[in-house]
């Protein structure tokens, strides 16, 4: 990999695609794995190393790939905010994800937290410093309300990454989740031997999805 392309840190590129021409002038891509010995050595990258060479296989040689194009659409209105209640109050699963200024609960911020229902995707600014809801804002208590509601209903699965981290930040912010399902231990008992790192799990779902970003 270091020879074709000058790049290191196969943990992080593994998977992914990058171009390579000859000194013919010749381009192709090329696609790191692991290595053969790695994969004796250590287990558990068999996993990566079938996943990475499968859908290598299928997007460059065989030419399949997938037509999903991923939108989202960003809320900075109270009043789209509390319609959404309408919307997702229901028993329809939707997934959820936060990002935060940090990893300590006590002290850091939720940045952001979006929803995925079906293919619509959803995000809202929160403690992010242009947010018109962050701490100060007329609107903030209006905003919180209306996600407590969403998260709060019993009715309709909510599945998390790694759910442990998201619960600890919401808590504080006085959010108390219902019906909480975890895509990282979901997996585990897929494969307990697959790696587990949401960026794993975007390289074997949405490989193409990725490819195009």
């Amino acid at each position: 990999m270091k020879m074709l392309i000058k790049k290191s840190g196969i943990t992080n590129k593994r998977g992914s695609s990058f171009p390579f021409t000859t000194e013919a002038g010749h381009t192709c891509t090329v696609v790191p794995i692991y290595h053969p010995y790695s994969v004796t050595k250590e287990p558990r990258h068999r996993y990566l190393f079938e996943i990475d060479i499968k859908n290598a296989h299928q997007m460059y040689v065989l030419g399949k790939r997938s037509s999903n194009v991923f939108s989202y659409e960003a809320l900075f209105n109270v009043e789209e905010v509390e319609a959404l209640v309408a919307e997702l109050d229901n028993d329809e699963t939707k997934a959820v994800d936060i990002e935060t200024t940090g990893l300590n609960f006590k002290t850091d911020l939720i940045q952001s937290i979006s929803f995925s229902i079906g293919e619509r995707n959803i995000a809202i600014p929160l403690d992010h410093k242009d947010s018109p809801f962050k701490q100060g804002e007329p609107d903030r208590d209006r905003v919180w309300a209306a996600l407590k509601t969403i998260l709060e209903n019993p009715r309709g699965k909510k599945p998390f990454h790694n759910v442990k981290f998201d619960l600890k930040f919401l808590i504080r912010y006085g959010v108390h989740v219902k019906n909480i399902r975890d895509t990282k231990v979901l997996h585990h008992s897929i494969n307990e031997n697959a790696p587990k790192s949401l960026m794993d799990l975007v390289k074997l779902y949405f490989a193409d999805e990725l490819e195009n970003l």
